[in-house]
């Protein structure tokens, strides 16, 4: 019952992995699966446009265990990342 109850009380993790940023461990095909790592732990993700290894992403959405992400890009004028 403890662990019932604790369960209960957990947050929805809705919505949480949106905007973040995580890094590809893997090179992600367009349309294909390949992991990044989000603070600390690696998922699985999967990108519209082919994204190369060691590349800075943001997540678009969650999926179940997917992540759908896109590169971050830098802003030509100042130099900063969005």
């Amino acid at each position: 019952i403890y662990k019932v109850l604790e369960i209960r009380k957990k947050k929805q993790a809705i919505g949480v992995f949106t905007g973040e940023t995580a890094e590809t461990i893997d090179a992600i095909e367009a349309g294909k699966k390949g992991y990044v790592r989000f603070r600390g732990e690696l998922w699985n993700a999967k990108a519209e446009s082919f994204i190369p290894v060691g590349t800075k992403v943001t997540i678009d959405k969650k999926d179940g265990s997917v992540l759908t992400v896109h590169p971050v890009e830098k802003d030509e004028k100042t130099g900063t990342k969005h």
